[in-house]
């Protein structure tokens, strides 16, 4: 629920899905991969690009910037084109959680669903000082 930014109030439908059919699926998470290949040959750019990707598609963007989602819109569609049938990515606002997204919603079919209110919404930071400019 957190991937849509509630506010204490909001109401969101919450839904379970069960997958229709077979589907393959780009893993970019780094924290539920699978099959994680090992050795130094794995320890260069393959990896570099991985980690690129899984912070553009999990990075909040500001939702009045309608051009923000343009990078990932795109390399979604080049990953659909070779034939996946979705994307798996590590989530911006919960720090075990992942997001999955399936290109065909004819895929996978809804067996339940419920309205959550939410009642309670955390924010934790950290602080630096603000040095005053010199001059």
């Amino acid at each position: 629920m957190s991937e849509v930014r509630p506010w204490v109030g909001c109401d969101i439908t919450v839904a379970e899905f069960v997958l229709s059919a077979d589907c393959e699926f780009i893993n970019f998470s780094k924290k539920h991969m699978v099959n994680i290949p090992e050795g130094e040959e794995y320890e260069g750019p393959e990896f570099t690009w991985r980690e690129l990707i899984t912070w553009m598609f999990s990075a909040p963007f500001d939702p009045r910037d309608d051009t923000a989602y343009i990078p990932t819109q795109y390399i979604a569609e080049r990953i659909k084109g070779a034939g996946f049938d979705g994307i798996i990515y590590d989530s911006a606002l919960s720090v075990d959680g992942y997001n999955v997204t399936l290109f065909n919603a004819e895929s996978a079919k809804g067996v339940r669903r419920e309205k959550a209110c939410v009642t309670y919404v955390e924010v934790r930071a950290s602080f630096a000082p603000i040095e005053e400019a010199q001059g």
